[in-house]
């Protein structure tokens, strides 16, 4: 994979473009040279439709496939398999391809404008129909735990899938800066950008969804296409090589004075997930991941410096590897001092290269994790000499916002929290009376979390879910405990992100106490081993 597309602006009626001199545009069969600003929008546009879906399964098994699509037959159920990610071999590694088992929720529906969102979510008629699969599928999913392919179930959790039935009819009306008439095409537009020269972009999204949620000016390099998403409205793809993606990446993530460490940590941690899960998170789209916090923070050609150009090179081509495979590396800006296991936060399913663990300074054998939530109360508002506590060093500059996120407390009124219960939830109820930790992972995040109204009670998870529901965006981490004050609410928790992988603001101080790159990775990512894909060989 030499080449990487990213998917970066999403839903738009209009797309603005300040493209450069010598910027090429193919319209049907001709090539045209194109400079200035550029306004593209949809014309004469008909929206497809999109058949929602429940996950039931990822999965690398044929043979295990073929025994859940019986299983679930012979429950009455209707399953519907089809391709979920590509895969890729690379001398002696590999990133297995997947296909993707689920259950449709009824017929294909028109699609709307939050078509190309995953919703992790969902109603109780799907909780329902995924108990069923729950129950056929139950001696299976004993069985897949023991599968050297990843075999990711759904089973607790029910979460919303959609593909595409048919993609929208129509074109692309454009419009050129001093020209007074459109010019007509059809989607995808296709525009090569000369070489050094640079599309701007605003009202580029951020954060989507999270609490630094804004939108920012950004510039693109190498080739960009508008497409249409199947309600018609258009989006914007990147396509770039894949090295100078991720010099991107490492100082998207993270920012460019950060310790030269910490931006090689942070590439191969990046090079690693891309090629493991490219276009899982977005099956059946045009691109093969995203440019925010949902796969990787991408801010364009705007980062690029040559510190962030350096980790890239000189990490080139390395990723982690375990068994074969290359791993997800999944990682997150702020454990909170345990890292989480990844069994916790998405599939119920142990990644061994993503285990739990105390993210310490200095090794406390006498440390155990609290039993109880009066002694998870007392832990998550203790401070510890763990690598992310930023109470104790001071981070690079460029990182300041990052600050404030090791121990934290929100404050929210009664009717403010179950506000925005509501909101997340679909619930209808009065009043919020309590909320009741169920379940807690390895790391002291909420897996599960009861809240009882007057209405009645029911039960939100995993950490994610949790998350979105206590907050009018996304609240930092699940890492949290509750005090009531009469009708306040005081949430007090530790750290930012899931907590799974590499810590990145543990790293940073790892990197700052002069820790080199490759140990920062022995440490968060255990049982892994270093492998140039190009050419094959172990380091």
């Amino acid at each position: 994979m030499e080449r990487v597309r990213i998917g970066f602006l999403h839903q738009r009626d209009e797309v603005f473009l300040r493209v450069p001199p010598g910027c090429q545009a193919q319209l049907g069969d001709q090539t045209v040279l194109l400079a200035g600003e550029l306004r593209v929008r949809p014309a004469d546009v008909q929206s497809g439709t999109i058949q929602p879906a429940l996950k039931v399964l990822e999965c690398s098994d044929d043979a295990l496939l073929q025994a859940a699509l019986t299983a679930l037959g012979a429950a009455g159920l209707r399953p519907a398999l089809r391709d979920h990610a590509p895969g890729g071999q690379w001398g002696a590694v590999r990133a297995w391809p997947t296909r993707l088992l689920s259950l449709p929720l009824g017929p294909p529906v028109p699609a709307d404008a939050g078509a190309h969102m995953l919703r992790e979510l969902a109603q109780p008629a799907d909780h329902a129909i995924l108990e069923r699969a729950r129950l056929a599928l139950g001696e299976l999913a004993g069985r897949a735990s023991q599968l050297g392919p990843p075999a990711l179930w759904h089973l607790r959790v029910p979460v919303r899938y959609r593909w595409t039935v048919t993609p929208p009819v129509g074109g692309l009306a454009l419009q050129l800066e001093g020209e007074a008439d459109e010019r007509l095409t059809r989607a995808p537009l296709r525009l090569t950008l000369p070489a050094a020269g640079l599309a701007k972009v605003a009202d580029v999204r951020v954060g989507i969804g999270f609490h630094w949620d804004h939108t920012e000016s950004l510039a693109y390099e190498d080739t960009l296409e508008v497409i249409q998403e199947p309600d018609g409205r258009l989006g914007v793809v990147n396509e770039l090589p894949l090295e100078r993606y991720l010099a991107s990446v490492n100082s998207s993530e993270m920012t460019a004075d950060s310790p030269p460490a910490l931006l090689r940590a942070q590439t191969v941690a990046a090079r690693s997930t891309l090629l493991a899960t490219r276009g899982r998170h977005h099956a059946g789209e045009p691109f093969d991941i995203c440019a925010d916090d949902h796969c990787q923070c991408f801010r364009g050609s705007r980062t690029l410096r040559d510190t962030s150009l350096a980790a890239a090179r000189d990490t080139a081509h390395l990723v982690l590897v375990n068994a074969g495979q290359i791993c997800d590396a999944r990682y997150s800006k702020s454990c909170g001092g345990i890292v989480e296991a990844y069994e916790h936060v998405w599939e119920d399913q142990a990644i061994p290269y993503l285990p739990s663990f105390r993210d310490t300074c200095r090794p406390d054998p006498d440390f155990h994790a609290p039993q109880t939530e009066a002694g998870w109360r007392e832990w998550i508002q203790t401070a510890e000499a763990v690598w992310c506590n930023t109470e104790e060093f001071s981070l690079p500059a460029g990182l300041a916002f990052s600050d404030g996120f090791y121990r934290w407390t929100v404050g929210l009124d009664r009717e403010e929290a179950a506000s925005h219960i509501r909101r997340a939830t679909g619930r209808v109820f009065e009043r919020l009376l309590e909320l009741v930790p169920l379940e807690r992972g390895a790391s002291g995040r909420l897996k599960f979390l009861r809240v009882v109204t007057e209405q009645g009670e029911f039960v939100l998870g995993k950490e994610l879910a949790i998350r979105l529901a206590l907050s009018p965006t996304c609240l930092y981490s699940a890492l949290i405990c509750f005090e009531w004050r009469g009708e306040r609410l005081l949430i007090h928790g530790k750290g930012w992100g899931h907590g799974v992988g590499l810590c990145q603001l543990g790293a940073t101080r790892m990197a700052l106490e002069g820790r080199e790159w490759r140990e920062i990775l022995v440490h968060y990512y255990p049982d892994t081993q270093l492998v140039s894909i190009v050419p094959e060989e172990i380091l």
